[in-house]
């Protein structure tokens, strides 16, 4: 009766009106259409007809290989994916082809590709904050009284003083973000928030997203706007008073990552966590809301705060953060450590390499090698550099003899403070307090392997902790009193208790004096994923001085466990 086959419902909802997706060819971002059973009643294409159905999806009216199914995945969706979709569906009785559906993929041309909000701070006109991204998202400055202009980062920056300046950007539904984003901004914070000491907002946009900072824990937040108690901070220390520092915060599948000064932070694996639903709210720069109700200022100096609606990789964040200690704004883009030429002197037997680096704080090395696809680089002790300006090199090597010779130029890492993977037993480091178990060796218990070489620093090498421990592992004295900025990074496997009020590790910087302690950096309970690295700021309480580093494992009586394994520490310059 009537038709055989019948193709019913608009194109699919992830299709429609020609949405735009950003090309992932990295990421294996996916789009999904499919044909629905007559049973269900959302808005998606839905055959009815005799059983068994057939289906071919096509592309600008030519057959897709292998897409036979009802739902048609794409995988790794590049710019040549964009076209017309649509399936042809046949039984015996017949065949039909349902509407067409507009696939536009828009490729990442560079880091401002969806960038859909820039406020570089730098200057006001008649009271609005001008949006540098070109989409015209302004913000209207609130009880500021004067100009809030100062001197920033990247040139000027805007002082919230903390009593009631905020600025609102209008509702726009560029602004309402789903599925992926990225939040990227410097700061300075004078507090942890004004007038609670603990609340201080970043921005926030009802309830699609809010980042803001919480103390004592000095860490820094994203979340969707009104949630509570979803994983989705930084470690604790992250944040820093009255230092400059970049953060980025990237939303991708589902998933939360979080960056400072150009470094993923926290565990490694991102947190589980999407944005929250779409907000007609107006964006809040500086404050909870739109209005004073209630009162959650940040206080300090802010810069180069830029929205996009996808997901920055690592690369592009690092560029970001470099480009910035370069005085350069985020749309720039970034160039990395490049070789511009190479020129042969054969009369002088010299070679001579100009080259750009953005690290303008780094030991430089020419390195040689003969075999390409052997990977092996010498180093050329000899090469001579001379600085020729705005991040431009030029490096003087001997010219070699013989077979052809490729060159590359290392920015290297700062030498380590401090670097331990106890190959060499425990040095300079001691342990102690009650029921003290730490030991140095090759683990048989927990993961029973080392992340590196053989030997670890564990709470028991051979099994599990003592009942009511209240143990600590002590660097040697590290010396901080040259240092303006430094990371301490380790590797850990834990297997305490999940209730923290139970077992817990903490990571503590101690005044190598009388070990006191400085700061707690994190408190932790619970099992790793096997081997994890964590990373830490070290904060401007502890630099300027002699400090040492303590691991510390507190237990009561009750459910003794493989406890705590430390490997590969190091405290590094930035």
């Amino acid at each position: 009766r009537g038709p055989p086959i019948s193709a019913k419902a608009p194109a699919p909802e992830c299709l429609r009106n020609s949405r735009r997706f950003m090309e992932k060819t990295l990421t294996g971002f996916k789009v999904s259409i499919s044909v629905h059973s007559p049973g269900d009643n959302r808005k998606y294409p839905r055959a009815e007809g005799k059983r068994p159905l057939s289906y071919e999806w096509r592309v600008d009216g030519e057959p897709l290989p292998e897409a036979t199914g009802r739902v048609l995945t794409l995988s790794d969706v590049i710019a040549e994916a964009s076209g017309s979709y649509s399936v042809r569906i046949t039984n015996e009785e017949g065949e039909t082809t349902s509407g067409s559906a507009a696939l536009e993929v828009q490729p990442i041309e560079d880091v401002t590709s969806g960038l859909v909000a820039y406020w570089d701070f730098h200057k006001v006109d008649d009271g609005m904050l001008s949006d540098e991204s070109g989409n015209g998202h302004d913000g209207q400055l609130q009880n500021f009284d004067g100009s809030p202009l100062q001197e920033g980062f990247i040139e000027g920056a805007f002082q919230f003083p903390g009593n009631d300046e905020f600025i609102t950007v209008p509702h726009d539904e560029q602004l309402s973000l789903e599925g992926e984003a990225t939040f990227s901004f410097w700061i300075r914070p004078a507090s942890f928030g004004q007038p609670q000491e603990d609340w201080g907002r970043i921005l926030r946009k009802g309830s699609n997203y809010a980042i803001f900072m919480r103390a004592p824990e000095s860490h820094l937040w994203l979340r969707k706007g009104t949630e509570q108690g979803l994983p989705g901070n930084t470690p604790a220390g992250s944040v820093e008073l009255e230092v400059w520092q970049h953060f980025a915060m990237v939303v991708k599948e589902g998933t939360r990552q979080f960056f400072e000064n150009g470094q993923p932070l926290g565990p490694s694996e991102p947190y589980p966590g999407a944005l929250g639903p779409p907000s007609t709210d107006d964006l809040a720069i500086g404050n909870f809301q739109a209005t004073l109700e209630p009162v959650r200022l940040y206080q300090g100096l802010m810069d180069d705060l830029g929205i996009w609606n996808r997901a920055l990789n690592e690369q592009e964040v690092e560029g970001i953060y470099q480009n910035g200690t370069l005085g350069k704004p985020l749309t720039e883009e970034f160039e990395p450590l490049t070789i511009r030429s190479l020129e042969l002197l054969p009369s002088e037997g010299q070679v001579v390499l100009t080259f750009f680096s953005p690290f303008t704080d780094r030991e430089l090395a020419v390195q040689r090698s003969a075999d390409l696809g052997a990977g092996e680089w010498t180093g050329k002790s000899d090469a001579s550099f001379s600085e020729l300006g705005e991040g431009e090199y030029e490096a003087t090597v001997p010219m070699p003899s013989g077979d052809p010779h490729y060159y590359r130029v290392v920015a290297l890492a700062k030498p380590a403070i401090l670097a331990a993977d106890f190959e060499a037993e425990a040095g300079d480091w001691t342990h102690g307090g009650e029921n003290d178990s730490w030991e140095v060796g090759a683990p048989t218990s927990g993961l029973g392997e080392a992340v590196s070489g053989e030997n670890v620093f564990a709470t028991n090498l051979d099994g599990n902790f003592e009942a009511n421990t209240d143990a600590y592992l002590r660097s040697p004295v590290v010396d901080l009193t040259e240092v303006d900025r430094a990371t301490l990074s380790f590797q850990e496997f834990r297997n305490v208790d999940p209730e923290i009020s139970f077992h817990y590790t903490a990571v503590n910087i101690l005044n190598a004096e009388d070990n006191s302690v400085i700061r707690e950096l994190s408190r932790d309970s619970g099992q790793t994923d096997g081997w994890q690295e964590r990373s830490f700021t070290i904060g401007p309480d502890a630099l300027g001085n002699e400090v040492k580093i303590e691991f510390r494992l507190a237990t009561d009586a009750f459910n003794q466990l493989p406890g705590w394994y430390i490997d590969d520490v190091v405290i590094r310059p930035e």
